[in-house]
Formats: C-alpha cells, sequence, structure tokens
C-alpha cells in the first residue's frame, strides 16, 4: 500500500462515499453534505498528489520558465545582430558616398581644366571665326573678343586687337604680328605661334602653357605672373621681353 498511494486514496474515497449513502439513508443528510465535500476535497488532492517524491507543476514549470528565458534571449541575440548588421551597412553607405563623392569631384575637375591631349589642332585647315572662313580684311573689321579662331592664320596682321575671352587653343598663327594685342583669359594650349611677334601686348591673364612659342619677340611684352601658366611651352630662341634676352633652346616652362 505504501508504494500506490493513488490505491490508498482511491479506497479512502470509496469509505467515505459509503459511509455518504449510508447516512443518506438514515437521513443525515447534512452529515453526508459534508462528508461529500471531504470526498471532493480528498479527489482534488489525489489529481494535485506528488508521485514518486517529486513535487508536482516543479518541472513543469522550470521548463515553461526556460522556454521565455530563451526566447528572450533569442530575441535579444537577434536585436544585436539586426542592429549590427545595419551598422555596417549604414557605414559602407557612407563609405560609398563618400568615394563616390571624391572620385567624381576629382574627375570633374580635370576633365573640366582640360589638357593639351585635349585641344584638337586645326593646323592645316582653312583660317576660320566662329565656324566662319575668313580673310585678312575680314579680321581688320572684326571685334575678336570671344571668338573661336580655327585653322591657319599664319602671316595674319592683329595688330591691336582685342582677344579677350578668345580661344585660340590648336589654332596655327606662325609669324603673326599681334603688336599691342590683348589677351586676357586666353588659353594658348597646342597653339603654334612659331616666329610670332608680340611686342607691347598684354598677356598678364593669358595662359601660355603648351605652346610653341619658338623664335616668337615679347619685347616690352606684358607676361604672365604666375609660373604655372606657362605650363611646357617651349620659347626656344624667342626674344624676352627686354629685347635683349634670347631664350636659349630646351626653354620650356620659361625663357632660360
Amino acid at each position: 500500500m505504501e508504494r500506490h498511494p493513488i490505491i490508498r486514496t482511491l479506497f479512502t474515497l470509496m469509505l467515505a462515499l459509503g459511509l455518504v449513502f449510508a447516512l443518506a439513508a438514515c437521513g443525515g443528510i447534512n452529515d453526508a453534505d459534508a462528508l461529500l465535500e471531504d470526498g471532493e476535497q480528498i479527489e482534488e488532492t489525489i489529481t494535485e498528489a506528488p508521485t514518486d517524491g517529486e513535487e508536482p507543476g516543479s518541472q513543469p514549470a522550470e521548463e515553461e520558465g526556460g522556454e521565455t528565458d530563451e526566447g528572450e534571449a533569442g530575441e535579444e541575440g537577434a536585436g544585436d545582430d539586426g542592429e549590427g548588421d545595419e551598422g555596417e551597412g549604414t557605414g559602407e553607405g557612407e563609405e560609398g558616398e563618400g568615394e563616390g563623392s571624391e572620385e567624381g569631384e576629382g574627375e570633374g575637375s580635370e576633365e573640366g581644366e582640360g589638357g593639351p591631349e585635349d585641344t584638337e589642332t586645326s593646323y592645316g585647315e582653312d583660317p576660320t571665326i566662329d565656324g566662319v572662313v575668313v580673310t585678312q580684311d575680314d579680321i581688320d573689321a572684326m571685334d575678336l573678343s570671344g571668338k573661336t579662331l580655327r585653322g591657319d592664320f599664319s602671316g595674319f596682321n592683329f595688330d591691336g586687337k582685342d582677344f579677350s575671352e578668345a580661344t585660340l587653343a590648336g589654332a596655327k598663327f606662325d609669324d603673326a604680328s599681334f603688336v599691342g594685342a590683348k589677351f586676357s583669359g586666353v588659353t594658348f594650349w597646342n597653339g603654334s605661334f612659331v616666329g610670332a611677334d608680340f611686342t607691347d601686348a598684354q598677356l598678364t591673364g593669358a595662359d601660355l602653357s603648351y605652346g610653341d612659342f619658338t623664335d616668337a619677340i615679347f619685347t616690352n611684352a606684358k607676361m604672365p605672373g604666375d609660373s604655372f601658366k606657362y605650363r611646357e611651352a617651349v620659347f626656344d630662341g624667342a626674344t624676352w621681353v627686354d629685347g635683349v634676352t634670347t631664350c636659349e633652346v630646351g626653354s620650356v616652362g620659361g625663357c632660360n
């Protein structure tokens, strides 16, 4: 009996129920009701009675608690991972923007600034101004500021002309005369000015870079003060601003 507490309890319950019916048969209804309530309590006790010395409900409670803890831990871990991933993504995005912005600006600046490789020459073509073929008479009557000169102007006379903001790059002006001419904002890149006469010319606002000024004359010319504006310009045999100095052969980027 000690090894079967449930059987023992059932046996007790059966005895109690037997007493209930006996009392009921004898008219002791009140006592029977009390015994019936005791029997119900005993039945509840049987349901909750421990098995083999273990407390009822303790193990399920631990399992339930364990599931809750694991669930919270899992959610927390997922949150940490999510935040980490989001942080990495944001960092990469900023880096991408940073790289995209620096690279684009750098390339844009270089392309906008241009260079000799971007300057197309037109030495063998007819002389044109803004796409129209011209003669010396046309030039004598024209305002050349802001104009685009292309082709071969060798031997033409441009004395006293204002070339402000004009485009002379890539054209040929060998032995041309520019006495007293003004060149504010003019770029001479890849232009050929071999033997050209720039006596008294105003070149302070010009960029002579990459131009060929072999044997050119610069007597009393007002030259750019920025050495950067003489990049790769050729001055072999040119007469410098003092009218006396002749630039040595190999004078590139300035008169030596």
